[in-house]
């Protein structure tokens, strides 16, 4: 409770601040109408987001837990200049990748169908609370592919073992294999940007070399 009264303080002295040379800022103009321009602006609005839950705590405790929303201050990492870039790098990286990402996608789903759908004639019978419909043998399926595992599902015949392991061991495939298109997605767009990095600097140099 302390500590959260010493952050929503520290964020109340970092907005004032900020309120206070906002008119510095030739975006929102100058004296009171840089104020308030800045103070209607949507990252300003963010902040009174994030600090205003923990006074209306003072009114009522139930909207104390509000204090949730000052987690929307993490939108404001978006600002960062490595942040973009790594957006730019995970975007281009999925553009080029977007038809090896497109079959991984279909290998699932036809894993997660196939899987299922053998599971389920192999273990509806047995276990019909279970395995008694698709839509059952799908979440296992997800489940085991994703080798996520709950356990809430298992199979007690040997052929639906046969089919469980099967389908577990091709479920590596599902992860691995996207992980693998989107690290390749990534040196791709890393040696694009040096390569374009270079030939700017390059240009820039004939420029300079010219000049002279």
């Amino acid at each position: 409770m302390r500590l959260d009264w010493i952050i929503a303080i520290l964020f109340c002295i970092e907005y004032c601040i900020r309120l206070w040379v906002s008119p510095l800022d030739g975006r929102y103009g100058k004296g009171i109408r840089g104020i308030v321009n800045y103070v209607l602006s949507p990252l300003a609005m963010v902040d009174v987001i994030a600090i205003l839950p923990t006074f209306l705590g003072i009114i009522s405790p139930e909207l104390y837990t509000l204090r949730v929303f000052r987690l929307v201050r993490i939108g404001k990492i978006g600002r960062s200049r490595r942040f973009k870039e790594g957006l730019y790098y995970f975007n281009q990286a999925i553009k080029s990748k977007i038809q090896e990402l497109q079959i991984s996608a279909t290998y699932t789903l036809m894993l997660v169908l196939l899987s299922s759908t053998f599971m389920y004639l192999t273990e509806s019978k047995v276990q019909p609370e279970l395995f008694g419909s698709i839509p059952r043998c799908i979440w296992w399926a997800i489940m085991t592919v994703t080798t996520v595992g709950y356990g809430d599902a298992i199979p007690v015949t040997g052929l639906g073992k046969v089919i469980a392991s099967a389908t577990a061991l091709m479920g590596i495939g599902v992860i691995a294999i996207p992980v693998g298109i989107l690290a390749a997605g990534f040196s791709e767009s890393f040696r694009k940007k040096r390569i374009e990095n270079e030939k700017i600097v390059q240009q820039e140099n004939s420029v300079d070399s010219v000049g002279r």
